[in-house]
């Protein structure tokens, strides 16, 4: 057995272990039942390389010492590999996994292996456990300067890459510098670098290892899309990106500001909610980009308590728009020169029934924008009151059905969405490579005109299994593991018999050991999730199902100690995009399947096919005009570098607000209008962020019927087209074709076309 052999066994071995302590979970599936052996699941980097080409530059050192220590080639090759890269990535990694590709022929049992195999086919398989918080320190430091021997013994191993370098605390060592790249993590480099030194023959720059070498994980990190930013800003790492905290400063000088107003109430909090604001959001943030549809970050504020607040809503709503239109000339008259504009808008949408709500916009004068909505201590008081009041009218379930949604929506807008902010902030910054994770599941989402149907909370809720319940993988380590871990979870999570409960209060140490002695990271904002709580979550879900038994009115259960429920962000998903959600998951793991050659390499069209809509799955495609939408200036307006480029240090970043008519996405809003007429028989689809359809990809905006649509009793005021069926007197259905004509006068010239499956 190697010693990476051994070392993976001893992994395995760990987790195991960690499993079978679990006093709350049963884990029976996760180490028996599930099947962990593709590599683009199982490594969080996957490097291959041709196994004839290392032959060729390598077969010569195989002597007679080598002969007898390792008795084959492969052996002698994999050993001194794994020597190689435990040395230069060190506490970079955790684990180093290195063999042969085994797409070997077959033969009997009762014969030898026969000698006559051609390598051209093998790849040498070198997979990678990433340590998040070391892989991309840009420093490799060595001894002291003053230590000349480990010194000569450093300058040998990494040659002209070895420098001194002097640090902040006045100590001299010997070290190596790495640069940083927009897609490759710096493991990756150092990998690259050392293969190219010890295992390569360096003078010919056409016998370099790196000239060969495959590595999987930098094609989804290159899917991030590059910020509309000066050059010089765009060369830093896209997982880890400065663009986050430039807008959480902006943000903390806005707080600054507003405590100190002088107001009749002094304002005691603002709370931030945004998903840019916890770096989830799929588009970084760009100043001025305000063609980005997360450009305006929400915030709640928060005034000091007052007996004087008023106890009906609508007063409330009115008192807290004069309170806002104050803040907005106070802002404006005392710190003028970093604010361009601030005004008010009406929230009509975000909670129903309730089209009184104010809401202050803010433009700052570093390009940043925020939406500020304000919560009071009466609001979720004069809420219940309503729903005490609904239930005792003579009118009945109606009147509180209504009531109730209005209640839930204030809810997720106003306490539990500072809540889940104030959880995701803390997790993205203790799990380095969750936030790129999320980022890219939010744009395959987008891709498969998903993500507007579901909440962004619950995204991210999610994908956070993967990092907080990783089993039976480690805890994500680059971009690519995360990804496909999450797309693996879907494709098997049976929600309909099964709840998703997160315990987020786990903490791994370098050797996937649980540390019970270290603080949580989650203690600082809820408890540890003990048996008690797991059942009652449990319950919870037992008894929403024998009520909804499919699913029909929440589809997913999301459960944590926060959230007993389970349904908190998870009402109102429809039950056909939960669907099709799972059913888009197992057709991507599926052909990932397929090519798995053992980690040889993930291909171009793979990436390009999974990030690909199947239009064909839906009844009604409208595809739109590209030139007619002005997607190119669009694309800019979104903050996002325009595609095949050849300058980057050219082009110029936005430096003003455009006006708001100049900036809204055209296809946004025509899919706005369409449900707004045909929302409740058509579900209709469109991504979310236009910029990043280019200029050879269709905008397209679908529609699924509604299938309760296809035969219903005629009523009076139905509110949409229908036409009878054939032999019926009382039942009447869709007419399609007059809701397309209606959709086609609606679009005018920007349409090209409308298919309507048959």
């Amino acid at each position: 057995m190697s010693k990476s052999s051994y070392s993976i066994l001893k992994k395995y071995a760990i987790e195991t272990m960690d499993l079978l302590n679990d006093v709350v979970k049963d884990r029976f599936n996760q180490i028996f039942l599930t099947n962990n052996t593709n590599s683009y699941l199982k490594y969080d980097s996957v490097v291959s390389m041709p196994y004839s080409k290392l032959i060729e530059l390598n077969e010569d050192k195989f002597g007679s010492l080598e002969k007898i220590s390792f008795v084959t080639l492969e052996n002698y090759l994999c050993n001194k590999i794994y020597k190689i890269l435990l040395e230069a990535l060190d506490d970079r990694v955790y684990q180093i996994d290195v063999h042969l590709s085994q797409n070997t022929p077959s033969w009997s049992t009762n014969k030898r292996k026969p000698s006559n195999i051609s390598n051209s086919s093998l790849h040498l398989i070198i997979g990678l456990f990433f340590n998040p918080s070391e892989s991309d320190k840009r420093v490799t430091k060595g001894p002291l300067h003053t230590e000349k021997e480990l010194g000569e013994k450093f300058v040998s191993f990494w040659g002209d890459k070895a420098q001194v370098r002097r640090y902040k605390d006045t100590t001299v060592q010997w070290s190596c510098l790495w640069e940083v790249s927009p897609t490759d993590s710096v493991v990756l480099t150092i990998v690259k670098y050392v293969l190219d030194r010890h295992m390569s023959n360096s003078s010919n720059q056409s016998h370099l290892l790196s000239n060969d070498i495959i590595v999987n994980s930098s094609k989804f990190t290159s899917l991030l899309p590059s910020p509309l930013v000066p050059h010089s800003s765009n060369s830093q790492p896209l997982i880890l990106p400065q663009h986050f905290i430039l807008l959480k400063n902006s943000f903390d000088e806005l707080a600054k500001d507003l405590l100190a107003l002088d107001l009749t109430l002094k304002v005691r909090s603002l709370l931030p909610t945004s998903p840019s604001l916890r770096n989830t959001s799929p588009l970084l943030p760009v100043p001025f980009a305000t063609g980005n549809p997360d450009f305006y970050n929400e915030c709640v504020l928060q005034f000091e308590s007052s007996s004087r607040w008023p106890d009906e809503i609508n007063a409330l709503e009115d008192t807290k728009t004069a309170f806002l239109l104050k803040v907005c000339n106070e802002l404006l008259e005392k710190n003028g020169d970093e604010y361009i504009d601030a005004y008010i808008v009406k929230d009509k949408s975000s909670i129903p029934y309730n089209s009184n709500i104010s809401v202050l916009r803010i433009l700052k004068s570093d390009g940043y924008g925020f939406s500020i909505r304000v919560i009071t201590e009466n609001d979720e008081f004069l809420y219940l009151r309503a729903i005490e009041s609904a239930s005792k009218a003579t009118n009945g379930p109606s009147q509180l059905a209504s009531v109730e949604l209005s209640y839930i929506r204030f809810m997720q807008k106003y306490i539990n969405a500072v809540k889940h902010h104030r959880s995701i902030s803390i997790l993205a910054t203790h799990f380095p490579y969750y936030s790129a994770t999320v980022r890219l599941f939010k744009l395959w989402l987008d891709s498969q005109m998903i993500l507007n149907h579901i909440p962004e909370e619950v995204v991210e809720l999610i994908v956070l299994q993967s990092f907080v319940d990783p089993a039976p993988y480690g805890i994500p380590g680059s971009v690519m593991a995360g990804f496909l871990r999450v797309l693996s979870f879907l494709s098997k999570w049976n929600w309909r018999e099964e709840p998703l409960i997160l315990d987020l209060s786990r903490e791994f140490n370098g050797n996937y050991e649980v540390n019970p002695n270290k603080e949580s990271y989650v203690d600082k904002i809820s408890d540890r999730l003990d048996l008690t709580t797991f059942q009652t979550i449990n319950q919870s879900f037992a008894k929403l199902r024998e009520s909804d038994p499919q699913g029909v009115k929440v589809p997913y259960f999301i459960g944590t100690k926060e959230d007993i429920s389970g349904k908190v962000w998870t009402r109102g998903i429809s039950l056909v995009i939960a669907s099709r959600l799972t059913s888009l998951s197992r057709v991507v793991l599926d052909v990932l399947s397929k090519n798995d050659q053992n980690g040889v390499e993930i291909s171009d069209q793979f990436i390009k096919l999974i990030f690909t809509p199947a239009l064909k799955d839906y009844d009604v495609v409208i595809k739109l005009d590209y030139a007619k939408l002005n997607s190119k200036k669009l694309r800019r307006l979104s903050g996002v570098l325009p595609t095949n480029i050849k300058f980057k240090n050219l082009v110029e970043p936005l430096t003003k607000y455009e006006e708001a008519d100049k900036s809204s996405d055209p296809a946004l809003n025509y899919y706005k209008d369409l449900i707004s007429r045909y929302g409740e028989v058509v579900v209709w689809s469109v991504r979310k962020f236009g910029g990043l359809v280019d200029a050879n990809g269709d905008r397209v905006i679908t529609g699924l019927i509604v299938p309760g649509n296809h035969s219903r009793k005629f009523r009076v005021g139905i509110g949409y087209p229908i036409q009878p069926i054939d032999d019926s007197k009382d039942l009447v259905k869709l007419d399609v074709e007059d809701v397309l004509k209606n959709c086609a006068i609606l679009g005018g010239d920007m349409i090209n076309s409308i298919e309507q499956k048959n």
